[in-house]
């Protein structure tokens, strides 16, 4: 059998081919670099160009001016530049976008070229190098003369006779030295070429971001290139994926664009949210006031930051500092929402590090109460975090405080801080907001008092245009009427319930034990968490207090707490209905339309089961939702809800990560003593996407504490017609550290008899409405005060 190959002819150089092939591969790579020049230079249009430059003349003029003390009267004019510049900019960055992509992509053919060529030099190039640079000479798609084909044809030639060579005979074809360099792999699969080449990894993670190939213009070589591109190999489709995710990485030097909304679960993202993100991480390098109004999601806006900084590698060690009554709601949003594990100091992995627990972890939510205290604080300053956040950061407002000092002493290389007023009595309180943020932005107190303070009123700014332009540096503040997001309205009503006789010595016999023994930490029925289980039990149900009872009947007690034990559990034996169970069955039944559905939420599984059974001996059928259901159970929950079920019965686990527009009344059968609680529920029904009224029911048996909780927030502040989150800015205005679980609790079990409880609620209620008096007075001052200047730009 004949050999293919055909020897060169006599005194030919035998490795001219070779040469040749460097040569026309050194031709491509300087086309290459024209290409990645021209398209790197590439202006956006002459018109924008001058536009964009005019503004900037005018910014600087009109600073220079500022500076040397000129009071210049169009001052606001200023401000408005600015905002018209960041616009400017931005669009600028839209229009040359295109061009840019398409430079990288040069970039990187210029790149593997110049590595190829260097490889394949010297007498000792191996032939699977040389195989490499013909492959991607042929790759590339760049227009080949005759002349140039003929060249690399002879080329392959004499590579496969040198494989031939070295491995002891001929070969029947040449193999392919596969190509592994992720910028020429990543080429044919980039959004904004035509005919994108179908490969087993999904590129949507590209489309998301880069322009679509129509908004592309394309000159003949680049087509030609893509049309020869598609007969290639690809690599394997992890190899495929990882170069793709690492161009992607490439194109976004900046934060333009943002990696994480894709990845984000059971997140409503709004234009003014990722804005807000946007604008923090380019302009304000991190370190940002973020004061919307309540309810417009300041959290979110903290997390899309917090995982835009995690996925570039930039936020490991993280902190984030709340009051007491949150630590466990944003652990649940930082988890559920943006697939966030933080450590907070119940974890039992926390506390097995001890003392070192705070360089040991490096995600952490802790109460800024806890954090400042003298055992935790020394470890924290010494800890070099990448991103802290504090939520409601009004509680710095005061230089002084213990608070404002130790944040102020924590290191951080960006650092967020959350709240709706950052100014309730005077201007101080704003200057000492942005000294944590950013050290002289408004100077030394004196100065920032001489220059934007009125004498005569500490409430009120002189000088407003410069200090607009100062605060535009760290501030970002999204109001309701510029962000346009309306919500129909709920109604709230209390369902008071007598209980029948034997509900009612049960419920006194809990309490007076609860009483008795409220503050014996060392009696196993005196600790503060026994106490709250044991009356939120008795106010839920006879069947989830039992559950406990026999528990701690069945531990080792002493003599006296199981007679006291005994006395409860025969008392919850003599109770044969339920007053409760029974007004829900009338509820749905009478009282709402007969198809309406109806959410329902009670803490307990045994109150859960109790409602199953009376609901299926009245006719309806219910599901159950709770934490013991698979991820697929749950899910057949809602569908079934959502398709032709009237009931859900959920526990509070049902409040987390669900967005339940289509149901329009909920009940909530027992109450949580936590106000974020009771706003989470409703939250999954009274959110964005809902189109009609929402109806909250409230059910309570008159003189328990469920029904005290009811009076002080509804009749005192009415929760249920505030805006989500106005709640935690009212309870936030307490001056009281406890959580509000908390104070309800020392308020009930510390009374003496259930007259002198309902006169301890009273005055709570007197203070919660002073509380929400002070809230409004700073949204007030607030709005005066900022306006609508600080909107993020879009």
């Amino acid at each position: 059998m004949k050999s293919r190959h055909t020897e060169p002819p006599a005194g030919a150089d035998p490795h001219a081919p070779v040469r040749a092939l460097r040569s026309l591969a050194e031709r491509l790579l300087e086309q290459a670099d024209t290409q990645f020049a021209r398209w790197h230079g590439m202006p956006a249009d002459e018109s924008l160009e001058e536009e964009l430059a005019a503004c900037e003349a005018f910014i600087r003029r009109v600073s220079a001016a500022a500076g040397i003390g000129i009071d210049y009267e169009s001052g606001r004019d200023l401000a408005e530049a600015k905002i018209a510049r960041r616009e400017l900019r931005r669009i600028h960055e839209e229009a040359v976008l295109p061009y840019r992509q398409r430079a990288e992509v040069w970039r990187g053919v210029r790149a593997r070229l110049a590595q190829a060529i260097k490889q394949s030099r010297g007498g000792s190039a191996r032939p699977e190098r040389l195989t490499a640079l013909a492959n991607l000479i042929q790759d590339v798609g760049l227009p080949l003369a005759q002349s140039e084909l003929r060249t690399l044809k002879e080329a392959r030639s004499l590579i496969r006779q040198l494989e031939a060579s070295l491995s002891g005979g001929l070969r029947s074809g040449a193999t392919s030295a596969k190509s592994t360099d992720p910028v020429v792999d990543s080429v044919p699969g980039l959004v904004g070429l035509p005919q994108p080449i179908a490969v087993e990894p999904d590129c949507e993670l590209l489309n998301r971001y880069l322009p679509p190939p129509s908004e592309l213009e394309f000159e003949p070589e680049d087509c030609d290139m893509l049309e020869r591109s598609s007969q290639r190999r690809y690599d394997p489709p992890a190899d495929y994926g990882l170069n793709q995710a690492a161009m992607r990485l490439s194109l976004l030097g900046g934060f333009e664009v943002l990696l994480c909304p894709p990845l984000l679960r059971g997140v409503e993202q709004h234009a003014f949210q990722i804005n807000t993100a946007r604008q923090v991480m380019r302009t304000m390098r991190g370190r940002a006031l973020l004061c919307d109004e309540v309810g417009l999601g300041k959290t979110v806006e903290a997390g899309l930051i917090l995982k835009e900084y995690a996925l570039r590698g930039l936020a490991r060690r993280v902190l984030i500092l709340t009051p007491p009554s949150l630590v466990g709601q944003w652990h649940e949003e930082m988890r559920d929402k943006f697939q966030l594990e933080f450590a907070t100091l119940d974890d039992a992995e926390f506390r097995r590090h001890g003392p070192s627990a705070w360089e040991q972890c490096e995600r952490v939510i802790a109460s800024i109460h806890t954090a400042k205290a003298a055992k935790h604080s020394d470890m924290i300053r010494r800890v070099a975090y990448d991103l802290i956040i504090v939520d409601e950061a009004h509680h710095l407002r005061n230089r002084a405080s213990l608070n404002w000092k130790f944040v102020n002493q924590l290191k951080s290389k960006y650092l967020l801080l959350l709240t709706a007023t950052p100014a309730q009595n005077d201007l101080d309180e704003l200057y000492n907001l942005i000294t944590l943020l950013r050290p002289g932005q408004l100077r030394t107190p004196a100065e920032f008092r001489r220059e934007f303070v009125e004498r005569t009123d500490p409430r009120r700014p002189r000088n407003r245009t410069k200090l607009r332009e100062l605060l535009m540096d760290v501030m970002v503040r999204n109001t309701r009427s510029q962000v346009n997001i309306a919500l129909p309205p709920r109604h709230a009503a209390t369902l008071r319930i007598a209980l029948n006789p034997p509900e009612r010595a049960l419920y006194e016999a809990v309490t007076s034990l609860v009483r008795e023994h409220y503050g014996r930490e060392k009696n196993s029925l005196g600790s503060r968490a026994m106490a709250h289980t044991l009356q939120a039990e008795a106010g839920s149900s006879v069947e989830a207090v039992r559950a406990t009872l026999q528990g701690l009947r069945n531990r080792s007690l002493e003599g006296d707490q199981c007679a006291e034990l005994d006395a409860l559990l025969e008392l919850s034996r003599q109770v044969k209905t339920s007053s409760k169970a029974q007004a829900l069955v009338d509820l749905v039944t009478h009282k709402l339309g007969r198809n309406e559905k109806v959410l329902v939420f009670t803490k307990y599984l045994e109150t859960q089961a109790l409602l199953v059974r009376e609901l299926d001996r009245a006719g309806l059928e219910a599901g159950c939702f709770n934490g013991s259901l698979t991820a697929a159970e749950k899910d057949a929950e809602i569908a079934a809800f959502a398709r032709d079920r009237r009931i859900l019965l959920s526990t509070d686990v049902g409040s987390e990560g669900r967005n339940l527009q289509f149901c329009h009344s909920i009940v909530n059968y027992d109450l949580p003593w936590n106000p974020m609680r009771i706003e989470q529920r409703v939250g999954r029904v009274h959110r964005i996407g809902q189109t009609e009224p929402v109806r909250i029911f409230n059910f309570a048996a008159p003189g328990t504490i469920e029904d005290h909780i009811l009076e002080v927030l509804d009749s005192k502040i009415n929760m249920f017609e505030l805006v989500v989150g106005e709640v935690g800015e009212i309870l936030g205005n307490l001056d009281d550290d406890r959580e509000f679980e908390d104070i309800v609790l020392d308020l009930w079990a510390s009374a003496d008899s259930n007259a002198a409880a309902s006169d301890r609620f009273t005055e709570f209620g007197d203070r919660l409405t002073g509380a929400q008096q002070r809230y409004q007075e700073s949204q007030v001052y607030d709005e005066t005060l900022f306006g609508q200047d600080f909107a993020a730009a879009e």
